[in-house]
């Protein structure tokens, strides 16, 4: 018996409760579990959810309109539903989260986990010896601009004083990474983006497990789902990121081209991680 995939899910018993089965049988769904079937069967983005505890003001009006150009000179009124339809605001009242992380005065003031922690540690391990750390805040342009340069700034420029062809490193490679922990990560996860450069590797992780109909292999083939459309649409726009799949690929074709290892990506079950060795 082969039954297909429904379009409406997730599907409730008459009791209302929903299930998940496995393996060893079925129980009932967390949720986490609903919250992952809703995007999967595109019933749900979560970056066009409302904030309730955020109102206009705590948007930036004149970041928005630089952005925005085509919204100066409106009335209230017709400035308001301009937001509503690009899903900027979620009503007259609240921002939608993707309005409030992309164009919010103090963002991490209402979602504190909307950050990201990078490190450059001294050597090779993981250690309380820093040799730099930095809390990356504000609306999500500002945070990959300052974590690319952080990037730049703490990439070793040759292996233990050696000058080999390899170098520059292609942090070209880190960029496509980070933007993608930014876009795609889970919001609702507390927990930030972090990024760890030691004297050998980058380290990247992004709260959140993949999709549910993405794999890693799907990813170097250039799969491309997106679990905040709105957000990832600010973010095309910018120029920061292409809607067309090729961030992974063009990772791998980066490190590549230099001669080094090939980024090694690992979905964890509560984040995605992606390495990048010098050698």
């Amino acid at each position: 018996l082969r039954v297909p995939r429904g379009p409406q899910r997730p599907y409730r018993t008459n009791k209302g409760v929903y299930y998940i089965r496995g393996a060893a049988g079925r129980r009932i769904a967390t949720r986490q579990e609903l919250l992952e079937i809703y995007q999967s069967a595109q019933a749900l983005y979560p970056d066009e959810m409302a904030v309730e505890d955020a109102g206009f003001a705590d948007l930036d009006k004149e970041y928005l309109l630089g952005l925005r150009p085509r919204l100066q000179g409106l009335n209230d009124p017709e400035l308001l539903r301009g937001l509503v339809n690009m899903k900027i605001m979620f009503d007259a009242d609240h921002p939608t989260l993707a309005g409030l992380l992309c164009f919010g005065k103090d963002p991490q003031s209402l979602r504190p986990y909307a950050r990201i922690t990078a490190i450059r540690h001294r050597g090779t391990n993981v250690t309380e010896d820093f040799l730099d750390r930095r809390e990356i805040a504000g609306p999500l342009e500002r945070q990959i601009r300052e974590a690319q340069d952080f990037v730049r700034r703490h990439i070793p420029q040759s292996p233990a004083g050696r000058a080999l062809p390899i170098y520059p490193f292609p942090a070209e490679a880190v960029d496509e990474a980070l933007i993608n922990a930014v876009a795609h990560r889970d919001y609702f996860a507390p927990a930030q983006v972090r990024l760890f450069v030691f004297d050998d590797r980058v380290e990247l992780a992004s709260p959140g497990k993949l999709l549910n109909s993405v794999t890693v292999e799907l990813m170097r083939d250039g799969c491309h789902m997106v679990r905040n459309p709105v957000l990832f649409s600010h973010l095309a726009r910018l120029k920061l990121a292409t809607d067309a799949g090729r961030g992974v690929p063009t990772m791998f074709s980066l490190m590549s081209a230099k001669g080094l290892p090939e980024p090694k990506i690992e979905a964890t079950g509560i984040d995605v991680r992606v390495l990048f060795r010098f050698r």
